[in-house]
């Protein structure tokens, strides 16, 4: 190997430096600034710390037994509850809809605030029966992930509605 090649700069009693280095493995050159190689692999210097790995991300907690089991609260006020979900139908083998929920005073006027809870037949809620809570337009929504028909029942400041999400549709609104 050839330091004067790769390292030019250096003068004579440190290119004899660097062969006795290369013996055990260790290359560099401080004239052109390159970071000493160990048998091929970079080693970090002071300037360049090694990358220590990203901590796992923590697992979303399980909900308590307790928090699915408590209702929701009731609302003081007479309400409306519209329930739907987008598809309202899902392919033949199963997918992906999205239930949403709308609270609304008697006046029409979104009601913020109230608690929700969607519960399913069959599939997986994204919420997992936790309870939800809508927004300053009154909304809120969750998502099942079903391979078979499903019974929703969402619970909203004392009023409940049930709605059958069917299979067998083309998976966009129909």
């Amino acid at each position: 190997m050839n330091m004067r090649r790769s390292c030019n700069h250096v003068e004579a009693a440190a290119a004899l430096a660097l062969v006795s280095l290369a013996g055990l493995g260790v290359v560099g050159c401080a004239a052109t600034q390159r970071p000493p190689v160990v048998i091929g692999v970079p080693v970090p210097t002071p300037e360049q710390p090694q990358a220590t790995p990203p901590a796992p991300t923590p697992p979303l907690p399980t909900p308590s037994p307790a928090s699915e089991s408590r209702p929701v609260a009731r609302v003081g006020e007479d309400l409306t509850l519209t329930v739907w979900t987008e598809p309202r139908r899902l392919p033949a083998g199963g997918g992906q809809a999205q239930v949403i929920v709308r609270v609304l005073r008697r006046n029409g006027r979104p009601l913020p605030g109230v608690e929700v809870r969607v519960t399913s037949s069959s599939g997986t809620l994204f919420s997992r029966g936790q309870i939800l809570t809508t927004d300053d337009r009154g909304m809120t929504r969750d998502s099942l992930t079903t391979t078979g028909p499903a019974t929703l029942t969402v619970v909203a400041g004392g009023r409940e509605q049930r709605l059958e999400l069917l299979l067998g549709g083309t998976g966009v609104d129909d």
